[in-house]
């Protein structure tokens, strides 16, 4: 019976942490999603000051203001996520830990039933030795 419940407590802790790597992976990719805009934003920045050292057009000088807002927003959007997914990642760290220690009592219950039997074995053979020990003896 033991045995049972520490193989399904096991499952169960094994599932929660795959959901706690598939939460470090999104919490990863959207690190890199936010690096990758903050080149993107430093290369426009950087192109807005090319375009004003220089002759100008206004529409240019707004293209690249509004490209620049525009990755600000994004941004934004992906610290928003970023911190949605956090939560999501420790919540699901706190229900594997959980889970991983119910695993561990399980598996301590199995062995000390399984000791148990293993002892309850050995004073039943001692039992039957002895009265197999007596009843040679009668027999002498």
């Amino acid at each position: 019976m033991w045995g049972l419940l520490a193989k399904r407590a096991e499952a169960r802790a094994n599932d929660a942490l795959s959901l706690v790597n598939i939460a470090k992976q999104r919490i990863d990719a959207l690190e890199k999603k936010t690096d990758r805009l903050n080149e993107l934003q430093m290369d426009y920045v950087s192109r807005l000051q090319t375009v004003e050292m220089r002759l100008h057009s206004i529409s240019e000088n707004m293209m690249c203001r509004r490209y620049i807002s525009h990755l600000e927003e994004l941004k934004e959007k992906l610290i928003q996520a970023g911190a949605v997914a956090k939560e999501e990642f420790l919540r699901a760290r706190r229900t594997h830990q959980a889970l991983e220690a119910d695993r561990v009592k399980m598996v301590h219950l199995t062995e000390s039933s399984a000791k148990r039997e293993a002892r309850e074995k050995a004073v039943l053979e001692q039992d039957q030795l002895e009265k197999l020990a007596i009843t040679l003896f009668n027999l002498k």
